[in-house]
Protein backbone atom coordinates (compact mmCIF):
# COMPACT_ATOMS: atom_id res chain seq x y z
CA UNK A 1 0.00 0.00 0.00
CA UNK A 2 2.68 2.04 0.83
CA UNK A 3 5.02 1.69 -2.65
CA UNK A 4 1.32 3.27 -4.58
CA UNK A 5 1.39 6.41 -2.83
CA UNK A 6 4.94 6.82 -3.33
CA UNK A 7 4.51 5.54 -6.61
CA UNK A 8 1.36 8.02 -7.54
CA UNK A 9 3.41 11.18 -5.14
CA UNK A 10 6.55 10.54 -7.89
CA UNK A 11 4.54 10.58 -11.06
CA UNK A 12 2.84 13.79 -9.22
CA UNK A 13 6.04 15.62 -9.02
CA UNK A 14 7.94 14.68 -12.27
CA UNK A 15 4.78 14.75 -14.38
CA UNK A 16 5.63 17.69 -16.41
CA UNK A 17 9.01 16.10 -17.11
CA UNK A 18 8.04 13.22 -17.90
CA UNK A 19 5.10 14.41 -20.55
CA UNK A 20 8.06 16.69 -21.73
CA UNK A 21 10.55 13.50 -22.26
CA UNK A 22 7.43 11.57 -23.96
CA UNK A 23 6.54 14.54 -26.59
CA UNK A 24 10.74 14.91 -27.60
CA UNK A 25 10.66 11.44 -28.09
CA UNK A 26 7.78 11.08 -30.47
CA UNK A 27 9.07 13.79 -32.36
CA UNK A 28 12.11 12.07 -32.68
CA UNK A 29 10.77 9.20 -33.92
CA UNK A 30 8.60 11.38 -36.24
CA UNK A 31 11.42 12.79 -37.58
CA UNK A 32 13.14 9.02 -37.95
CA UNK A 33 9.78 7.93 -39.66
CA UNK A 34 9.98 11.09 -42.24
CA UNK A 35 13.61 10.43 -42.75
CA UNK A 36 13.31 6.34 -43.36
CA UNK A 37 12.03 6.26 -46.86
CA UNK A 38 15.17 8.32 -48.57
CA UNK A 39 17.38 6.16 -46.54
CA UNK A 40 15.88 2.92 -47.45
CA UNK A 41 16.02 3.87 -51.36
CA UNK A 42 20.14 5.20 -50.72
CA UNK A 43 22.33 2.84 -52.90
CA UNK A 44 25.10 4.13 -51.55
CA UNK A 45 24.28 3.40 -47.86
CA UNK A 46 23.60 -0.08 -49.30
CA UNK A 47 26.93 -0.27 -50.61
CA UNK A 48 28.25 0.45 -47.69
CA UNK A 49 26.61 -2.36 -45.14
CA UNK A 50 27.43 -4.78 -48.17
CA UNK A 51 30.74 -4.32 -47.82
CA UNK A 52 31.11 -4.24 -44.02
CA UNK A 53 32.20 -7.49 -42.69
CA UNK A 54 29.34 -9.87 -41.49
CA UNK A 55 30.77 -9.83 -37.93
CA UNK A 56 30.74 -6.26 -37.61
CA UNK A 57 26.71 -6.34 -38.93
CA UNK A 58 26.20 -9.25 -36.46
CA UNK A 59 27.56 -7.02 -33.75
CA UNK A 60 25.05 -3.76 -34.69
CA UNK A 61 21.95 -5.67 -36.15
CA UNK A 62 21.95 -5.36 -39.21
CA UNK A 63 22.56 -8.23 -41.02
CA UNK A 64 19.07 -7.67 -43.41
CA UNK A 65 20.39 -3.64 -44.02
CA UNK A 66 18.21 -1.08 -43.35
CA UNK A 67 15.42 -2.82 -45.72
CA UNK A 68 12.71 -2.77 -43.28
CA UNK A 69 11.64 0.04 -40.91
CA UNK A 70 11.50 -2.16 -37.97
CA UNK A 71 14.77 -2.63 -38.36
CA UNK A 72 15.90 1.05 -39.03
CA UNK A 73 14.23 2.22 -36.10
CA UNK A 74 15.98 -0.11 -33.65
CA UNK A 75 19.17 0.51 -35.25
CA UNK A 76 18.64 4.49 -34.73
CA UNK A 77 16.47 4.96 -31.99
CA UNK A 78 16.23 1.92 -29.81
CA UNK A 79 19.72 0.83 -30.13
CA UNK A 80 21.63 3.74 -28.19
CA UNK A 81 19.52 7.01 -28.27
CA UNK A 82 16.32 5.54 -25.93
CA UNK A 83 19.13 4.46 -23.17
CA UNK A 84 20.51 8.08 -23.55
CA UNK A 85 17.51 9.80 -23.10
CA UNK A 86 16.59 7.38 -20.14
CA UNK A 87 19.93 8.07 -18.22
CA UNK A 88 19.69 11.71 -18.75
CA UNK A 89 16.05 11.36 -17.06
CA UNK A 90 16.91 8.94 -14.62
CA UNK A 91 19.80 10.17 -12.94
CA UNK A 92 18.45 13.71 -11.98
CA UNK A 93 15.17 11.84 -11.09
CA UNK A 94 16.44 9.82 -8.60
CA UNK A 95 18.92 12.53 -7.15
CA UNK A 96 15.95 14.52 -6.49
Amino acid sequence: MMNAALLRCMLKTNAQTIFSYAIGMVFYLWMLLWVYPSIASSSALNTVLKAMPQSMLRLFGMQAGMQQLGDYLAGEFYGLIFIIIMAVYTLPTASK
